[in-house]
């Protein structure tokens, strides 16, 4: 009757660890917001750059950029700069995104006939543009997979 009691109690301990230990999974160095699959903790990984240099290089990031964090299985080519609207869109949720500076980030959105791009301020969600050789910061960002 004891060891009956015993495997009972254990089996009942063994069964609320799995309960309460949450799940488990491997953090990529990414988060899914609007659909849309993110650089986490950009502030950690990219600096200042011009819009020429963020439009060139972010294409070129893939899996084991930002000092190896991003293990996302990525490929250059699947990563851009958002839109204005996508990352206007995301401000509101940018907690979710890590370390975000409180600073102006690059879009795709070019203004004034090319001389100008939008940035957003992460700081308050506003928008605004600004000559393309200023040094903003960048926000990575990417299609899920299919």
């Amino acid at each position: 009757m004891k060891i009956k009691g015993i495997a009972t109690l254990s089996a009942l301990a063994f069964c609320c660890l799995l309960t309460f230990a949450g799940p488990t999974w491997a953090d990529d160095g990414t988060v899914t917001i609007n659909g849309l699959v993110w650089l986490k903790n950009p502030a950690s990984c990219l600096g200042t750059m011009t819009w020429d240099q963020a439009k060139s290089g972010v294409p070129s990031f893939q899996s084991g950029a930002c000092s190896g964090r991003l293990k996302d299985g990525s490929k250059a080519g699947d990563w851009r700069l958002p839109t204005k609207d996508e990352l206007a869109a995301v401000y509101g949720q940018k907690s979710k995104l890590g370390e975000v500076r409180d600073d102006y980030y690059w879009t795709s959105t070019e203004a004034f006939g090319g001389a100008s791009a939008y940035m957003v301020n992460m700081k308050n969600g506003n928008s605004s543009t600004m000559p393309k050789t200023s040094q903003e910061y960048s926000l990575p960002v990417r299609s899920p997979r299919p």
